[in-house]
């Protein structure tokens, strides 16, 4: 499933994106072991089963042409696919090995990690796409309320979200 998403971006510089952070040896290892979190999705590999959930409703929603709903474009969609998959990116450096919380996690937040570990490829993505680069980072950190992109940031953020916490609840 996390495959043919990734095949399924049709952006260039995305699809590298996506492929660049995925190959990062502490997201390829920890994303498929690692836990949600304490409260959710919280067994090995459950943060690659919670994102993959996440993925597939944010896909649905921003894909629907639903009345009263923003049409997004192409490349938004696939901003929010990327945003949903790598939304908790962070949490692969977020915990020791027994489980536990890190003091840093604790302090800056695991968003915060995510975007630190993911800066070489967002650095790639920015060299050729900056508003690509800018709109994953505004997204990973939740940063979209007074962002300036010409793409519709806090839109794709509540659709995230949304699904996000939807996931969460299960």
């Amino acid at each position: 499933d996390a495959y043919e998403r990734v095949q399924s971006i049709t952006t260039p510089a995305l699809r590298r994106f996506v492929s660049d952070v995925l190959s990062l040896p502490p997201v390829f290892y920890g994303f498929w072991w690692s836990t949600a979190g304490a409260k959710h999705h919280a067994w090995p590999g459950g943060l690659a089963w919670h994102s993959l959930e996440v993925v597939n409703t944010v896909a649905a929603v921003m894909a629907s042409p639903a009345p009263q709903r923003v049409n997004f474009t192409l490349t938004e969609r696939e901003v929010g696919v990327v945003a949903a998959l790598l939304h908790d990116v962070g949490k692969t450096v977020s915990y020791t090995e027994e489980g536990y919380c890190t003091e840093r996690a604790l302090t800056v937040g695991h968003e915060l990690l995510g975007v630190e570990l993911i800066r070489k490829p967002l650095d790639t993505l920015r060299a050729v796409r900056p508003d690509l680069a800018d709109a994953m980072t505004a997204l990973l950190l939740s940063r979209t309320r007074f962002a300036c992109s010409p793409h519709l940031l806090e839109a794709i953020r509540e659709v995230v979200s949304k699904s996000y916490r939807e996931s969460a609840k299960r």
